[in-house]
């Protein structure tokens, strides 16, 4: 939440960056089909701690065992896209 801010404007800035419009940077590639980020919620911790959690989720295709890569492209992050490289097999299926 610290990122760029120097004051606590640019704090409140970044809070509200990160609770409702990071979901608009984040996506999914998945055999060079780039998905958007369907649901997001960030969830901050009251008890002093620093950690942060961002639950994604994204719209499940039938590729078994594939890698995809979330892709962020936040200027508040990297001036470049950062890619993240996960597993399929490693990521719940939630059937609906």
């Amino acid at each position: 939440m610290r990122i760029n801010s120097v004051s606590n404007v640019d704090l409140q800035l970044n809070n509200y960056y990160f609770s409702y419009l990071f979901q608009n940077d984040i996506f999914l590639e998945e055999g060079g089909v780039v998905k958007p980020c369907e649901l997001f919620h960030f969830e901050k911790y009251s008890d002093g701690s620093m950690r942060k959690v961002f639950n994604l989720a994204f719209e499940n295709t039938d590729n078994e065992g594939a890698d995809v890569f979330v892709i962020i492209k936040s200027e508040r992050i990297s001036t470049n896209p950062v890619r993240l490289k996960i597993s399929k097999r490693h990521l719940p299926d939630l059937k609906i």
